[in-house]
């Protein structure tokens, strides 16, 4: 068996500043900082400290010599073979892969993802344990306060069963012990009580009827008065109609002169009486204007508003393709809870838009639920552009303090999102909502971290222009319409770069939809067209109702109506039952802003939510 040596450091030479040596020896040895630090001191201190074991004479030779001329006292002796701090492998920081240590002194290059160990930059800190913690307690809280709702509603749906249970009890015992309606008023019926009744019931008619009889009798003498007074007024108009009744068999007119547009005559000639109404002077149209009804509702055709909008909606089972009505697995998923939310939202339900959000949190956290297809991290970042725009609404109504909960929630929501991409998606839609409402005090510069993140992204192709898109969106949206294009032009060439067919055609859809958010329909367009007969996906989908909706906003109802129907018919096609009502729940929201409510209404019912 060949001899094996170790070198073993006994402290620094002579005249040789520590410094120098440290920065010699921290090449050679390649170990993480912590145990070079403890190694070091020790040397420095005189201790003899084992560097290396298990060398062969000409390599224990070669580091030797190295080791003397970084500036230590070293010394060389024989032993068996094995390996300590300077033979460790190397551990790329990035990806964590093992590899032997270059022998020629040139910095590691890790063999699998290619980082070169002296030029890794380690990406930021993660948020903090305190903030964490923050999380978990909100999220704990929001459970108990759901916990304490449902018990609440427990307590009260108790309630009201066994009062019926009492209900039903007391009408049993009635019908077996005899008891009924003449017997429960026999007590009323009494002469002690009956008697004084009739008496109180005699005395008010009667006094009733002495005042109706009492004020006949003198009408006819108010109106001879009512009409003297009116001839002694010459020149006036009722005192020349009451002449002229007076002329003509003794009956007195009397015309009440309103304001102009209405007009009420009392004792018309000919001993008919009436009322004559005109509406002109309220605007409306005599007697063919609309009155509501004893309900307060209009008729249907007073004050309705066709759409033009004219769009074909499938029928109910058509819509949920084989899965049945109201499925929990669909209704509850988060995916179609938080485009409900949007939904809602769309509709002025802002209160329910947020509750939604809650049911989306606590699904996410039960750990029983069964996973749902699109990362949370994506869901946490669709939760954030709502909650950012639903504290813009509360501020608009002035509801200040629903304003100020909604942006906390939605600020700690975008610090924890691990994922680089849409942490930077959610701080755009932060961004542009500190933009819409200046009550809405920035946390930090939202654009300067989206952007940054942005032109930086090493994520897959067609994340990358999701994210450059996303956030060149949201600038556009907030009037930075330079930083906007420029980000835009990135997703585009990002787009021609993709040599993927099926990728291309996404990133496509994708990115068609951003411009279209943006009013720019013709770039949207010829995206869409350059991927000739795709098959459906729910991206196109998305992308084609947006241009509708743009197109619908731009005043052309023709050809919004026929891009609504043809995603309307394309959602239909879709497999995944859960991404087809997504889906449909994405087009009600886009009807209902371009002016078809009942349409979007009925598709909401007809998917089941």
């Amino acid at each position: 068996m060949e001899t094996s040596y170790k070198i073993s450091a006994t402290g620094i030479a002579p005249e040789i500043q520590e410094e120098a040596v440290r920065e010699g020896l921290q090449k050679l040895m390649r170990g993480d900082s912590a145990t070079f630090e403890k190694t070091f001191q020790r040397i420095v201190q005189g201790q003899s400290v084992v560097l290396v074991k298990g060398l062969a004479e000409t390599r224990a030779q070669e580091l030797l010599a190295r080791l003397i001329a970084v500036g230590l006292t070293c010394q060389l002796e024989p032993m068996t073979a094995t390996l300590s701090l300077v033979a460790k492998t190397y551990r790329c920081p990035a990806c964590g892969h093992e590899q032997e240590h270059n022998s020629d002194g040139k910095p590691d290059t890790c063999e699998q993802c290619g980082v070169v160990a002296d030029a890794y930059v380690a990406p930021p800190p993660r948020p903090n344990q305190e903030l964490r913690d923050a999380i978990e307690r909100e999220r704990q809280a929001l459970a108990a306060q759901f916990k304490v709702a449902d018990d609440k509603e427990t307590r009260e749906a108790e309630r009201k069963r066994t009062e019926k249970l009492r209900k039903i009890a007391r009408r049993k015992v009635e019908a077996e012990l005899g008891i009924d309606f003449y017997s429960k008023m026999r007590p009323f019926l009494a002469p002690k009580v009956s008697i004084p009744v009739v008496t109180l019931l005699l005395i008010a008619g009667g006094t009733t009827g002495w005042m109706l009889w009492n004020q006949q009798s003198a009408s006819p003498e108010i109106a001879a008065a009512n009409g003297t007074a009116a001839n002694a007024q010459p020149g006036s108009a009722a005192g020349s109609a009451g002449a002229a009744g007076a002329g003509g068999g003794g009956k007195t007119q009397i015309t009440i002169t309103p304001p102009p547009g209405l007009s009420v005559n009392i004792g018309a000639p000919g001993g008919a009486t009436g009322a004559a109404m005109s509406l002109d002077a309220m605007g409306g149209t005599g007697g063919g204007a609309a009155l509501p009804d004893e309900f307060g509702n209009l008729p249907a055709s007073a004050g309705a508003q066709t759409s033009t909008l004219a769009v074909t909606i499938p029928t109910a089972s058509a819509m949920r393709g084989n899965t049945e009505a109201n499925d929990p697995a669909i209704n509850d998923d988060p995916r179609v809870l938080t485009g409900l939310a949007f939904y809602r939202f769309d509709n002025g339900d802002l209160n329910t838009a947020a509750k939604l959000l809650d049911r989306v949190t606590l699904r996410l956290n039960d750990k029983t639920a069964a996973p749902t297809s699109l990362p949370n991290d994506q869901l946490l970042r669709d939760a954030v552009a709502l909650r950012a725009a639903l504290a813009v609404q509360y501020a608009q109504r002035n509801e200040i303090d629903s304003a100020q909960t909604q942006w906390k929630r939605a600020n700690r929501i975008a610090d924890s999102i691990s994922a680089t991409n849409d942490q930077a998606m959610a701080y755009a839609s932060l961004g542009r909502a500190a933009h819409d409402n200046a009550a809405l005090v920035a946390q930090k510069d939202y654009f300067k971290l989206a952007t940054a993140a942005a032109n930086r992204t090493t994520s897959s192709p067609l994340a990358q222009v999701e994210l450059l898109g996303g956030v060149a969106q949201e600038l556009t949206r907030a009037a930075q319409n330079e930083a906007g294009l420029n980000l835009f032009n990135k997703a585009t060439a990002a787009v021609n770069r993709i040599q993927d067919n099926k990728t291309q055609s996404a990133a496509r859809a994708v990115l068609a939809q951003q411009f279209a958010e943006t009013g720019e329909i013709q770039k949207a367009v010829a995206l869409l067209a350059a991927t000739p007969d795709p098959a459906p996906s729910a991206r196109r989908v998305t992308a084609l109702t947006v241009i509708a909706h743009s197109r619908a906003k731009q005043g052309d109802s023709v050809l919004a109506q026929r891009d609504f129907n043809a995603a309307i018919a394309q959602a239909g096609a879709l497999a995944d039952a859960t991404e087809r009502t997504e889906t449909f729940v994405f087009i009600a929201r886009h009807l209902l802003q371009a002016g078809n409510p009942a349409a979007a209404a009925q598709i909401i019912a007809a998917v089941g939510q």
